[in-house]
């Protein structure tokens, strides 16, 4: 197309014996015309296709299978467990309870986590947010788990089945949490695992910090109906929470609700001397039991005890509280 231009150009000039300025001008115009030239109607133009954006994920996180989001704790130690004197000294200091007997405080409460040992874990992939009950109605329709009934406290409430709760944490058992968790290629953390994802490498006694504070979770405040309930706060809810509250309050790892709204389920059968003999590496619980470990308080608690990532709770697997929910771990 260059070439013919130009031969163009020469032809014109060429074509007085003497180019006047008038027949340059012509030639310019003429080269000009060829330039502008509207493509033929063959001409085809392919344009760019628009690019859908990519959903901003944060450090670590993954959409697993399903559209859930999960987080990489990376592999490597961590501390678990804690001393029981160093925890009676701390809910001595902080308890938020209005009953003063310190009934919470005793040693008892917290035997079951000594001693402080390290755990190395590989890496694993754990929920950024309890599973909701949107999550799990689609696990109940696609007929692989068991509707829950959460209506057995006096509390006249009905959350699963509720539009209007859809992204409130699941009340459940530990059977029906399991069946749940396999259903999405997953399956339930490890007690290490929920403990490292909860205080992370740094071996913190709340998912944020060292220092307990009421603004970062949901606990039993002014609106909770159980006695001794503390007055002197208000966290806008008379029970448990949406799935994505309080992210002032998430983990090292950026993990939602690692303490309070809902206690969680684990793989682990529950022993209070467990932490005396388990191995350092990759622990698994024992091998039988008669209770499951619950991790993280729940709205219901009434303590800063209840909150500490190190606390320890069992019931029956087939126990279905009104404060019992979960969320589910894989290994990448």
């Amino acid at each position: 197309m260059q070439i013919s231009r130009f031969l163009l150009f020469v032809m014109l000039l060429l074509s007085a014996c003497a180019p006047s300025p008038l027949a340059i001008q012509t030639a310019i115009a003429a080269t000009q015309a060829v330039w502008t030239k509207t493509p033929s109607p063959t001409s085809t133009h392919t344009p760019t296709p628009t690019q859908t954006p990519t959903p901003t994920l944060g450090p670590g996180e993954i959409k697993d299978s399903r559209g859930v989001s999960m987080i990489l704790v990376p592999a490597g130690e961590f501390t678990m467990g804690s001393s029981a004197e160093d925890a009676i000294v701390e809910c001595q200091k902080r308890s938020i309870i209005q009953n003063t007997s310190g009934w919470d405080c005793s040693k008892d409460s917290f035997i079951d986590g000594e001693p402080a040992h390290t755990v190395y874990l590989d890496a694993y992939d754990i929920d950024k947010y309890e599973v909701s009950n949107a999550a799990y109605r689609a696990c109940v329709e696609a007929g692989e788990c068991s509707p829950p009934d959460d209506n057995w406290t006096p509390i006249p409430n009905s959350y699963y089945g509720n539009s209007a709760y859809d992204d409130y944490p699941v009340h459940v058992d530990w059977n029906m949490a399991k069946a749940f968790c396999e259903w999405r290629g997953a399956r339930l953390p490890t007690e290490a695992e929920w403990e490292k994802a909860a205080r992370g490498s740094n071996g913190s006694v709340y998912p944020w910090g060292n220092a307990f504070d009421v603004t970062k979770l949901n606990f039993c405040d002014k609106q909770c109906r159980w006695a001794n309930n503390n007055i002197n706060y208000n966290d806008g809810f008379a029970e448990s929470a949406p799935v994505d509250s309080y992210p002032n309050g998430v983990s090292q790892y950026g993990i939602y609700n690692m303490a309070g709204n809902v206690y969680e389920w684990v793989n682990d059968w529950y022993s209070e001397t467990y932490y005396q003999s388990s191995p350092s590496s990759n622990p698994l619980g024992p091998n039988t039991g008669e209770f499951r470990v619950l991790r993280g308080g729940s709205w219901s608690s009434r303590s800063d005890t209840y909150f500490r990532s190190t606390f320890r709770n069992m019931n029956p697997p087939t126990s279905e509280g009104r404060d019992d929910g979960f969320r589910c771990a894989r290994s990448p």
